[in-house]
């Protein structure tokens, strides 16, 4: 699932780059604020943030390189790191990975959603993702990279603090997140 939505949120120059690189990012807070820094998961967080930092550098509008299907390895790696950083309770485990990859996976199942209520095939391609959404209210490619990754960082935030215990803070986020994500399901056709 995490695979397939890495693949679908690479529509725009630099979006499937910075999201896996704000993921990484996150991981690497979390596994270094827990003591983790020499473990196999930052080790492999680490290599993957350079590599996906060092992508973005050609990725981010206008782009020289593509990702292509290596959005697929991307969001692979994704799903590897998390398998192999939570192992705690289930929920949990669950919830953290999730709670990073907000965007895309909220992208993921308002597509499959709407295609399936249309009648469609639930993969078939159409232009009615977020990005597209927000191309469509008129702002720029580099703005609406940059608005996602904007809620996206909100995303991760709301993880960090919910690993380290500081649930108020994480409460007040996950609610700033929650009012953006009820506003823009009303604003738009998602």
């Amino acid at each position: 699932g995490i695979t397939n939505a890495i693949n679908l949120i690479d529509g725009l120059d630099g979006l499937s780059g910075g999201i896996c690189s704000i993921f990484y990012i996150t991981i690497a807070i979390i596994g270094f604020f827990q003591g983790r820094s020499g473990s196999l998961v930052m080790i492999l967080t680490l290599i993957m943030l350079g590599s996906t930092l060092g992508f973005l550098l050609h990725n981010f509008h206008p782009a020289k390189i593509f990702a292509g299907d290596c959005a697929t390895f991307m969001g692979f790696i994704i799903a590897v790191i998390t398998l192999l950083e939570f192992k705690g309770p289930a929920l949990i485990s669950f919830f953290i990975p999730i709670t990073i990859l907000g965007i895309p996976i909220l992208d993921t199942s308002f597509a499959i959603i709407r295609r399936l209520l249309k009648g469609q095939p639930p993969f078939q391609a159409d232009k009615q993702h977020l990005h597209h959404q927000l191309l469509g209210m008129n702002f720029s490619q580099v703005t609406t990279v940059l608005i996602i990754y904007g809620i996206n960082i909100l995303f991760a935030m709301a993880s960090i603090f919910y690993s380290l215990k500081n649930r108020l803070t994480g409460q007040i986020i996950y609610a700033i997140i929650f009012v953006i994500v009820v506003w823009f399901v009303f604003h738009t056709t998602i």
